[in-house]
């Protein structure tokens, strides 16, 4: 019973952590995991240089963490980018 809880218990810090991402928010954390340059993000997804920075600024606030390598991790960890 104990271990249910502790699932449930995890698995709202994880909506409350990831469930504010966007497809988009995945798709440019996945390519800043690959190493692509902010400039290449931006032209994949059609967006300035500027709003790629204000995309990653976004990503860390929802996310909670302080650094993009932070939330990287943060995602590797839980599955959600490989």
């Amino acid at each position: 019973m104990v271990c249910i809880f502790a699932f449930m218990e995890k698995g709202m810090e994880y909506l409350k952590r990831f469930g504010k991402l966007s497809q988009m928010d995945l798709s440019i954390m996945r390519d800043v995991a690959d190493d692509i340059g902010k400039d290449e993000i931006a032209l994949k997804s059609n967006l300035t240089i500027k709003q790629v920075y204000s995309k990653l600024e976004s990503i860390k606030k929802k996310m909670g963490v302080k650094s993009i390598p932070g939330a990287v991790v943060l995602l590797f960890r839980n599955g959600l980018i490989d």
